[in-house]
Parts: C-alpha cells; sequence; structure tokens
C-alpha cells in the first residue's frame, strides 16, 4: 500500500460504505447530522453535484471521508479525519517529561524544537505521537518520548484525555506526565524534523508562552492541565 491513496468516484463511495460496515462506530446513532449510507443516494448525489463524497484518501496515517448528512431536510457533504484503525483508548499522546532539579530549582521539561510541514515554521513543543493498535497511552508515551529525544522514563501518569478539534476529528489525545530517568541515543521516525531536543525550566517555559515564543497549541493545554491539577512537577 502506497503511503498515500486517493479514491474518487464511486471506488470513494465502495470503500467508504465497506468501511462503515467494518467500524460502525464511525456512523453511529445520531439525533442531528445523520449520516446517508445508501450507495445509490450517494451515487446520485455525486452526479448531481458533482461533490467528493466517501473515503476520499486513504493513508497509514490517517483517513479523509467526506459524509453525506442530513439536517432538517437538507442534505451537504461534511469532512472528517478518522484514525486508520479502530482507536482502543486513545489516538495520540502528548508527553510532558519532567526532570527533578536539586538544591530547590524549578524542575525542567523536554521539549523539541521540530519543523512542521503545515506552518512552514519550527515550533518548540512537547513530543507527541501516534498510539499504535492495541498499545497503552503510558506505553506509547514512554516509546514516542524515547524515540524522539532519546530520554528515558518511569512513573506515566495521564493528566487528562482531550478531543484535539471536535469540528474535524473525533480522534482524541492523552496528556502524559513522566519521569526522566536516562538517556539513550533517540531514533526519530523518518518523517519526523526534529532540529533540537530542550530541556526547559518550567517557570521559564510559561514565560515563553506568555511571550508568544511558544505557540503550540499541544504544549499550551499540556501546562493548562498541569496548573489546572494544582502541581507544576
Amino acid at each position: 500500500m502506497p503511503i498515500f491513496e486517493s479514491l474518487t468516484g464511486e471506488a470513494a463511495i465502495d470503500a467508504y460504505l465497506a468501511l462503515l460496515a467494518e467500524r460502525p462506530e464511525l456512523a453511529g446513532r445520531r439525533d442531528d447530522l445523520v449520516i446517508v449510507d445508501d450507495r445509490s443516494e450517494l451515487v446520485h448525489h455525486v452526479a448531481e453535484s458533482g461533490d467528493a463524497i466517501g473515503l476520499v484518501l486513504r493513508s497509514i496515517f490517517g483517513l479523509v471521508v467526506i459524509d453525506l448528512v442530513e439536517s432538517y431536510g437538507v442534505r451537504f457533504p461534511y469532512i472528517r479525519l478518522v484514525a486508520p484503525f479502530p482507536v482502543v483508548d486513545v489516538a495520540g499522546v502528548v508527553c510532558l517529561a519532567v526532570a527533578d532539579e536539586t538544591d530547590g530549582a524549578e524542575p525542567s521539561v523536554v521539549l523539541v524544537e521540530s519543523f512542521r510541514h503545515a506552518t512552514g515554521q519550527a515550533h518548540l513543543e512537547l513530543p507527541r505521537g501516534c498510539v499504535g493498535g492495541q498499545e497503552a497511552a503510558a506505553d506509547a508515551a514512554i516509546r514516542e518520548l524515547q524515540e524522539e529525544t532519546g530520554y528515558q522514563s518511569d512513573q506515566p501518569e495521564v493528566l487528562a484525555t482531550t478531543l484535539t478539534d471536535t469540528g474535524l476529528t473525533a480522534n482524541n489525545v492523552a496528556f502524559v506526565r513522566l519521569r526522566v530517568t536516562g538517556r539513550v541515543e533517540a531514533e526519530p521516525e523518518v518523517t519526523e524534523s526534529i532540529r533540537s531536543v530542550q530541556m526547559i525550566p518550567l517557570d521559564r517555559l510559561r514565560r515563553m508562552v506568555r511571550s508568544g515564543e511558544v505557540t503550540d497549541g499541544f504544549t499550551i493545554q499540556a501546562l493548562g492541565l498541569l496548573a489546572a491539577m494544582g502541581g507544576d512537577s
């Protein structure tokens, strides 16, 4: 299978209906935005409107689905991103890895400077990644942290699980706090553009958020969750 595979016309519709049959949770019971899953109606809508409908892009990273939905008698296409496999617990993890400091100093957090294709810029952010198959969020966080930064950790604690963008996807992300225990050589994936790994004290990181130096939403959300739980370490 190629990394990305695009589908059009009836092929996209047939792949879409097969996906809904295999994973009924993607349609579910709905009080509004009811999904139209009759093949003849979908084919007719595409022919009449020219809209793209169905499973239009399939990849190892996710699926791009365009449903035909009905609300108050009106039908229209609605795009969403779907995990490429059923999500058992969470789809992704964000790693808040903390290293204790001595002499009463602020604990430090592991961050990566990553160049992001979507923005065309480098961003200072917490390590993060996808959860694989039956993997637990805590195990995924330990693995992702070591792969991206080389830092080893233990004592994983899920601070919270949140939905990343309810307008586009049902995928959720677990924010996991970890304790740094050591370091080995990092082994990031070839698709990751990590420029540097940095250890930044928490108080400095908060100042960087306030000044606009750190703008990554996952990192800002993690700091908010940490504060909401009444602890910074």
